[in-house]
């Protein structure tokens, strides 16, 4: 299942052989700084066309390989996971750039169903130390049990992108 791509380190995941880690190197990062600043966020929420060519830019520059090796990852059943990541945080990745960059990932896979409650192609929620939401997601020690019920869409859910844009340490741990 593991497969070469350039500009892409690809490993099994230490903790389970059903994860596939897909680490993004700087040559690739800085690659798509030019084409990600082109787009801001609003364009993004109310132009479908242009989260396609934010993907398309991705998978450009893997040779059009990226689309087709996680799309193969989540629908074989003995993995059906990736952790994909920039190799290392350099100045220039933000919190703006990684919605892009999960824009760009998951519009690789297929086109996102509208999510209701926030009503737009993603959710967007911050997980706090304590949170007294009825949300699981939101509980920063709770196991994420990832369901696709459709809580907040009407369309059938077939897969599901979580993408980690921060993380802060604090003293309790």
């Amino acid at each position: 299942m593991i497969e070469k791509i350039d500009g892409f380190e690809i490993n099994l995941n230490e903790k389970s052989k059903r994860i596939i880690n897909i680490d993004i190197t700087d040559e690739i990062l800085n690659k798509l700084i030019f084409p990600f600043n082109k787009f801001d966020i609003t364009a993004l929420e109310y132009k479908p066309f242009t989260r396609f060519t934010i993907a398309k830019s991705l998978d450009d520059l893997s040779n059009n390989k990226l689309s087709k090796f996680l799309n193969n990852i989540i629908r074989d059943r003995d993995t059906g996971c990736f952790i994909i990541k920039p190799k290392k945080l350099i100045s220039k990745i933000d919190e703006i750039f990684l919605v892009k960059l999960s824009t760009a990932v998951a519009h690789l896979i297929g086109t996102p169903n509208h999510d209701a409650m926030a009503g737009k192609y993603y959710a967007r929620f911050h997980v706090k130390h304590e949170d007294k939401s009825d949300s699981y997601l939101r509980k920063a020690y709770t196991n994420m049990d990832l369901h696709t019920d459709g809580t907040y869409v009407k369309e059938k859910t077939d897969w599901l992108l979580m993408s980690k844009l921060e993380e802060k340490k604090c003293g309790r741990w």
